[in-house]
């Protein structure tokens, strides 16, 4: 019987922050419309690393007139916006106050925030998108072209008329740590709701497989200390009625 008392007590120890965090985090479930836990959301470079989400990684960075395009595997963030646009870019650069972007088959045009304008489709994929003094040049598969006034068309560029062309180029991304950091706070992080990560806790699979076998293995302890508990009582009330007078 003393054995019994000693097993059910480190049970009950070992089971208790198990059973302090099912109560919390149902709680907060079975609450989750009134506390908005879908709309909030969390982002924790370490709750990113349980979850196996690793942080948007600069992989390409375009200038013009002191603005930056900054492009990841992912996605492109203008000053730390994502844009509508999928990676990988030919180039960028800043016209008349709106940015033209060249990925794939197509130039996108944006304002100087990241809303999105038009798209101007060209008969290649682009290589290479630059500027003269008077118009915006594209290339692809050895032609070239130019943008008409309006931003809409695309018109025959004459290579032979010596105009100077400024391509788009990226800008070599920092090398030494700082830089690379000061780069890396531009891009936001990954994020997830809160109702998401508060379930995952409640069932132990936000730690993974080990986490869930953690779990299942307090699920058992939780059994055996109501067994064990019974058990007592049982015997307690049994031990009564033999000590009791007739």
């Amino acid at each position: 019987m003393k054995r019994l008392i000693q097993w059910h007590r480190v049970l009950g120890l070992a089971a208790a922050i198990f059973i302090i965090n099912l109560a919390i985090t149902g709680l907060l479930l079975n609450h989750s419309d009134q506390l908005k836990l879908t709309q909030h959301m969390v982002g924790h470079p370490l709750l990113m690393r349980l979850y196996g989400i690793p942080h948007p990684r600069p992989v390409a960075l375009f200038r013009s007139d002191g603005r930056q395009l900054l492009v990841t595997e992912e996605q492109v963030y203008l000053n730390g916006r994502p844009l509508p646009l999928h990676p990988p870019l030919a180039g960028a650069l800043l016209y008349h106050g709106l940015w033209l972007v060249a990925s794939g088959n197509e130039i996108i045009l944006l304002t100087a925030d990241g809303e999105l304008i038009d798209t101007v489709s060209t008969p290649a994929p682009i290589d290479a998108i630059g500027q003269t003094k008077e118009a915006v040049i594209v290339r692809g598969n050895g032609r070239q072209w130019r943008l008409d006034g309006e931003l809409t068309a695309l018109e025959t560029f004459d290579t032979a008329r010596g105009a100077a062309i400024h391509w788009s180029r990226p800008a070599p991304l920092p090398a030494d740590p700082a830089g690379q950091r000061t780069l890396q706070a531009q891009l936001p992080g990954a994020t997830l709701p809160l109702e998401r990560v508060v379930l995952d806790l409640h069932s132990g699979r936000l730690f993974g497989a080990v986490g869930v076998l953690l779990f299942d293995l307090a699920a058992l302890m939780m059994l055996a200390l109501t067994v064990t508990g019974c058990w007592r009582w049982l015997k307690h009330q049994r031990t009564r009625r033999q000590t009791k007078p007739r």
